[in-house]
């Protein structure tokens, strides 16, 4: 859980990671409790026989005027026994606020392996490849 409790507060979090064989469940938290506060997060997954399930919770109550959040969720599934489930829950009591958020489920797709062995990747260095790409 993250309180901004000063005006002008920035708090900006990027987290990535690659989840194998593993069941998570994750809650992250942000309450914006002055005015002209910021958040951003960017949260990138890459799951490999595994699922996931994030919370990201965003509060923006009255008064809070001026502040901004923005809250992205991108996952990448490398097989088709993982399975992400993303939860924005957006608390907004004050008109006077900017807040986004957005959620991306990809598959591997494997024309673009394909593509890269076609020019002398071997299969495991393609994907770790597209897996880096994608985390960037």
């Amino acid at each position: 859980m993250f309180d901004l409790n000063c005006s002008g507060v920035r708090l900006d979090i990027t987290s990535k990671q690659k989840i194998t064989n593993s069941n998570l469940s994750v809650k992250l938290e942000v309450n914006h409790y002055q005015p002209d506060t910021h958040s951003k997060i960017i949260v990138k997954n890459v799951l490999k026989a595994s699922r996931l399930e994030l919370i990201g919770k965003i509060s923006l109550p009255p008064g809070v005027v001026g502040s901004t959040t923005d809250f992205r969720c991108d996952s990448l599934l490398t097989d088709l026994g993982s399975a992400v489930k993303t939860v924005p829950a957006m608390n907004i009591g004050e008109n006077k606020v900017k807040a986004s958020h957005g959620v991306a489920v990809a598959q591997f797709n494997q024309e673009h392996v394909f593509y890269l062995m076609s020019r002398g990747l071997s299969k495991k260095q393609a994907e770790n490849l597209l897996v880096r790409s994608f985390l960037r």
